[in-house]
């Protein structure tokens, strides 16, 4: 609370309401693509994601394909699939 008073001596008191600041970051939880497997080129692969937060929730949740959208394996090789939570 602050009271501020005017030259003419007329004061007004204000207060603010408390601010809770939410330090835990949201947890991402990948099930697929699976960390380290194969799969087959051409093969079908849906992605598998979601993100959670225990105390503010969840703003986004976004990975490179929306969670349970069919990800490319037309091309062999070694790929990253990351998901950024806020």
């Amino acid at each position: 609370s602050v009271t501020v008073f005017d030259n003419a001596g007329n004061g007004a008191t204000a207060s603010t309401p408390a601010v809770n600041i939410d330090r835990t970051v949201p947890s991402v939880n990948i099930s697929t693509p699976s960390n380290g497997s194969s799969y087959l080129q051409g093969g079908q692969l849906l992605a598998g994601y979601g993100c959670t937060d225990g105390l503010s929730g969840v703003v986004s949740c976004v990975g490179p394909v929306a969670n349970g959208a069919a990800l490319s394996t037309a091309q062999p090789g070694n790929f990253v699939f990351s998901v950024v939570a806020a």
